[in-house]
C-alpha cells in the first residue's frame, strides 16, 4: 500500500500563526485569509460606527479601508466612524495584504436611519442629547 503525503490545507494555512511559520517550509508564505468580515450596520444619525476585520496570515499585515471605492485615511484593522452623518452611508469593504498577497473583504453596508419623534415633547423624549 502506498501512503500519499499528508498535505495541509490552504484555509489552514492562513490560520496558522507568523510564528509558527519559521519551524515547517510547509508553512511559511502564508497570504492574508479573513477569518471575521465585517458586518453591515444599520444606525441613527448622531452614532458611533466601529467595522472591524480578523485577518490571519504571514506579519506584517496591511489594512486598506474604502467607503464606496474610494481609499479612507486608515489602516488599522477596526475602522471607527465617531459620529454617523447622513453622507456616512454607502458600502465598506477593506483590503488585507502581506508580502505573499492580498484579500478584499466582503462588503459591509452603512444605512442610515431616520429618527422620528411625535407628541408634545413635554418630558423632552424626542429631543437629542447635546454633547
Amino acid at each position: 500500500m502506498r501512503k500519499t503525503p499528508f498535505r495541509i490545507p490552504f484555509w489552514l494555512l492562513a490560520a496558522v500563526p507568523a510564528w509558527v511559520s519559521g519551524l515547517h517550509p510547509a508553512l511559511a508564505q502564508a497570504p492574508p485569509y479573513i477569518v471575521e468580515q465585517p458586518h453591515s450596520q444599520y444606525v441613527p444619525i448622531g452614532s458611533e460606527v466601529t467595522f472591524t476585520v480578523t485577518a490571519w496570515g504571514d506579519e506584517p499585515l496591511a489594512y486598506q479601508w474604502y467607503k464606496d471605492g474610494q481609499t479612507l485615511p486608515t489602516s488599522e484593522r477596526v475602522l471607527r466612524v465617531p459620529v454617523v452623518e447622513a453622507q456616512s452611508a454607502g458600502q465598506y469593504t477593506v483590503r488585507i495584504s502581506n508580502p505573499h498577497g492580498s484579500v478584499l473583504s466582503k462588503l459591509a453596508e452603512l444605512r442610515v436611519v431616520p429618527l422620528a419623534g411625535w407628541g408634545t415633547n413635554r418630558y423632552g423624549q424626542t429631543s437629542r442629547p447635546r454633547d
